[in-house]
This record gives structure tokens, sequence and C-alpha cells, in this order.
């Protein structure tokens, strides 16, 4: 399902201006409860990291910037629910 996800992302390659002013995609976080805390971490990153090229951008089709905060607030949803926000779990620390 996270793989379908993905490749919608991709085919839509393209950017918006104003990505805090869009309105995000609805994405259940359900999508991404099996993933760990660390792996959810990394998704949630590597979204950041596309909104701001995203809006960094001359374009503006706002669909991939809808797209990608939706599955990061999916995201930042299913960390709160596997109570990831605080600590570290121990299979991300460095002892």
């Amino acid at each position: 399902m996270r793989h379908i996800a993905l490749l919608i992302i991709l085919a839509t390659a393209g950017c918006a201006q104003f990505a805090d002013r869009r309105t995000p995609v609805p994405v259940s976080y359900l999508e991404y409860t099996q993933l760990s805390c660390v792996q959810l971490r990394q998704d949630t990153a590597r979204l950041d990291t596309a909104i701001n090229r995203a809006s960094a951008s001359d374009q503006n089709d706002a669909a991939p910037i809808d797209i990608y905060a939706g599955q990061e607030r999916s995201l930042r949803d299913a960390l709160a629910s596997k109570n990831c926000d605080g600590q570290a779990p121990a299979e991300a620390r460095i002892e």
C-alpha cells in the first residue's frame, strides 16, 4: 500500500507555491501502523524534504504538495499512536 502511494506521488511529480495554505489529501494513518518508530521518522524526514523541494519550485501544480502533506500528517498521527513522540525507541538509540 505504501509503495502504491509513493508511485502516485512520483507519477504526479510537480510542485506548488504556498504549501502552507494547501489542503492535505486525507490519508489514513492506519496505513503506517506496521512501521517502526524509526521507519516512521525516516518517512517523515523524506516527506519534509519532498515538501520543501516542491515548495521551492516555480511550478504551480498543487497536487503533489497536497498528497505529501496528507501523508506527512498521517505519519505524524502514526508516530503519536505508537507513542514515538517522546524518547527514541531502543532500536534507534545509540548507547
